[in-house]
């Protein structure tokens, strides 16, 4: 699901920022936030469930433009004031996300090193 495809770009980017130390090439993870998109158009929601969701829903969706921010933010930044591989949200390093990523040992290697040869199997 979401948050399992979350993990695997989190992964990969830590992973990519290790295989890519000492070159120029810095990588970022970023959150963009709840934003209020069509990305959840197809969610099998009953209408009255989207009707009762929706009020309580928009007061903490952002706008994809504020979403867009987000994303913005480590290509405008210097990379001196950011950590390569690291989970940014809200212009800012996310500890707590960041943390967890860390937390799971040598996955990121092993989900690139599975990765490549899911590719090179093509």
């Amino acid at each position: 699901g979401y948050c399992d495809s979350k993990l695997a770009n989190a992964l990969c980017c830590q992973q990519l920022a290790k295989v890519c130390d000492g070159t120029s090439v810095s990588t970022y993870c970023v959150c963009p936030g709840w934003c209020a998109t069509d990305l959840a158009r197809h969610v099998g929601m009953s209408p009255l469930t989207k009707v009762l969701f929706s009020p309580i829903a928009f007061m903490f969706m952002r706008s994809s433009q504020l979403g867009a921010q987000n994303i913005i933010y480590p290509i405008i930044q210097d990379k001196e004031h950011l950590q390569n591989g690291g989970f940014y949200r809200d212009g800012e390093i996310a500890e707590k996300e960041t943390e967890q990523v860390n937390g799971y040992g040598n996955l990121s290697e092993q989900l690139w090193k599975l990765s490549e040869k899911l590719v090179l199997d093509q």
